[in-house]
């Protein structure tokens, strides 16, 4: 108990000595998120025989976020109470491609392509508490997901919505903040477990389950692929 007390000194007299010296005020701070690889989604169609349902897409590609926070004086008397200190997180945009499949081996999706949805904006907050060493997200990534193969794309007549949510506490020490608010990585990692059921109108492919376990972590560097090139000249050509 005595060392766990030492050590939250310890972080306190370095948070407050050395955070007023990296800012003051609105501080903003870019974060690039990437999927580590691998990072599959399945999709059960209830279409054909059971062997014939499951299709697996690998995913490539990440989020572009802007991470806001307030850190004056009053911010710095909270955090040394031992409060969490708020931020506001805005989704600037999303470049995700998935790997096509078919179904009954008569249609084919071609590359996946993701998209942020334009008419609900996603977004959400953090909780990060430099005394515990722990920071809690709360974010919703709305996207429209698209099928390049025009065939398809024709009978399902435009892009399918699809959201997730990361609601996850995760570790972030003050060594990790600081690299953050200087424009590194911060070695931020968000792991969150996909399960939901498509509405049963969904086009061709109704009522699919769609299950994943996506890990988005923070880097210096967008990731490139050629799936990601594939989608944004499909974007392009829109």
């Amino acid at each position: 108990m005595l060392s766990r007390a030492r050590r939250n000194v310890q972080i306190l007299v370095l948070t407050l000595a050395i955070l007023p010296a990296f800012a003051c005020g609105t501080v903003v701070i870019p974060t690039t998120l990437a999927l580590e690889d691998p990072s599959i989604i399945n999709i059960t169609i209830p279409i054909g025989p059971p062997e014939e349902q499951l299709k697996t897409s690998s995913l490539v590609g990440g989020v572009e976020t802007t991470i806001t926070t307030e850190l004056g004086l009053l911010e710095l008397i909270k955090v040394s109470l031992g409060k969490a200190l708020p931020a506001d997180i805005a989704i600037d945009d999303i470049r995700i491609a998935g790997t096509g499949f078919d179904i009954l081996g008569l249609l084919f999706t071609g590359t996946l392509c993701v998209e942020p949805d334009p008419a609900l904006p996603g977004g959400g907050t953090a909780m990060i508490n430099v005394l515990l060493g722990v920071a809690e997200f709360d974010i919703a990534l709305n996207t429209l997901i698209w099928v390049t193969d025009p065939s398809l794309g024709g009978v399902v007549g435009g892009p399918l919505p699809f959201g997730a949510t990361i609601d996850e506490m995760v570790p972030l020490s003050i060594g990790d903040l600081l690299d953050l608010i200087g424009g590194g990585s911060g070695g931020l990692s968000l792991t969150q477990e996909i399960s939901t059921t498509l509405p049963p109108d969904t086009p061709v492919i109704g009522p699919a389950e769609v299950s994943a376990t996506l890990t988005l972590s923070s880097t210096d560097t967008f990731p490139s692929d050629p799936l990601l090139d594939e989608c944004e000249a499909f974007f392009a050509s829109m």
